[in-house]
């Protein structure tokens, strides 16, 4: 009696086995070293930053209160102001995205604070 080479039908699911075993092996090792970041949508810059308004406050006012904290070294640029309800209902608030280079640090809670100290601005964060 002869043996094929991989050892038959016994063989063959051996070898499929240890095929799958060193395969998931390589895969949690591959893991090991990659490091995994919680980042709520947001993992690298621009960062969103979203600022609502109050109800009154025009459109002018609003983007008054976003030129004057653009200077900040952490921003990118400045979105347009828009609605915040889908149609162009004039009772909802304002609201404008601030893009950033940075979520931490000192330089967006300087932003944030400036930001914040505008009587037009209701909120201010970033989303997730």
């Amino acid at each position: 009696m002869t043996r094929r080479p991989g050892g038959g039908a016994a063989g063959g699911r051996f070898s499929l086995l240890a095929t799958a075993v060193l395969l998931a092996a390589a895969a949690v090792a591959a893991g090991c070293g990659a490091t995994r970041q919680a980042c709520a949508g947001q993992c690298q810059a621009p960062f969103e930053l979203d600022v609502v308004f109050h109800v009154s406050t025009t459109r002018a006012a609003a983007g008054a209160a976003l030129r004057s904290c653009h200077a900040n070294p952490t921003v990118v640029r400045l979105g347009r102001v828009r609605r915040l309800a889908s149609s162009d209902d004039a009772r909802a608030p304002l609201a404008a995205a601030v893009f950033t280079h940075s979520m931490t640090g000192s330089n967006p809670r300087r932003l944030v604070s400036c930001l914040q100290a505008s009587h037009a601005v209701v909120t201010v964060g970033f989303p997730g």
